[in-house]
């Protein structure tokens, strides 16, 4: 039997790519998650880690990480242009992430856990999570 985050389904809810979007399900509750470069994922991950809001998190393709969060609660929330420009995505209507069972190509596994989830594990709120990307990304701007 699956755990309570062994697939992320977004269902659909009227919305756009980077606008209010659909919510991610798993099997007892509603999430947002946020695609997200690995290279901007991973201090993002960290700073979460440290203030005891690890994971859980998706490796989701090449270099790219799916942090699962909170629902964000504002019916016209979209992402900050900064982090449309990253190439940070909210996960549209009726995308699914499973984690695959056995590593592919190269001895990876295309989903599978960087961080996995825990029981009765605390989501980091989606507003958490994109002020930390901002941050991230203008840190890197500025340098």
């Amino acid at each position: 039997m699956a755990g309570p985050c062994e697939a992320a389904v977004r269902q659909p809810v009227q919305g756009a790519w980077h606008g209010a979007g659909g919510r991610a399900t798993t099997e007892d509750a509603a999430i947002d998650v946020l695609d997200i470069p690995e290279n901007l994922a991973r201090p993002v991950v960290a700073e979460l880690a440290s203030g005891c809001l690890r994971g859980p998190v998706l490796r989701h393709g090449p270099r790219r990480w799916a942090v699962l969060t909170a629902p964000h609660r504002r019916a016209d929330f979209a992402l900050p242009e900064s982090l449309i420009h990253a190439k940070v995505r909210l996960l549209p209507d009726g995308a699914q992430l499973t984690p695959g069972p056995r590593p592919g190509p190269g001895g990876r596994t295309r989903h599978a856990w960087v961080v996995p989830p825990g029981p009765d594990q605390l989501l980091p709120p989606c507003s958490m999570v994109v002020a930390l990307l901002e941050r991230v990304v203008q840190a890197r701007t500025l340098s």
